[in-house]
């Protein structure tokens, strides 16, 4: 069962913004209050997604730093050359 919406929000918008927004919502085939709705929803996932490759960058680097420690210079700068012959530019190596 769906949560029933019984919370108003009035917000402000100039009268171009409005009209925009109800073009697009008719278009879409959709009330403009629904149309919102999608838009905000939307942006919800959008910010998880946007979350989630943020930690999943971070975690990758980590590993990256990690296995930096274990590697020698001369495997290390075959690993480089293999990125380049790829077409990947390696990160910097940082002291």
């Amino acid at each position: 069962m769906t949560e029933p919406l019984s919370e108003l929000i009035r917000l402000r918008i100039t009268p171009s913004h409005y009209q925009k927004l109800t073009e697009a919502a008719a278009l879409a085939g959709l009330s403009l209050s629904e149309y919102l709705r999608r838009i905000l929803s939307t942006v919800e996932h959008y910010q998880a997604d946007r979350s989630a490759i943020h930690n999943t960058e971070r975690a990758a680097m980590e590993a990256l730093l990690i296995l930096r420690q274990t590697i020698d210079a001369q495997s290390l700068a075959q690993v480089h050359e293999q990125l380049v012959s790829r077409g990947v530019s390696p990160l910097p190596m940082e002291d």
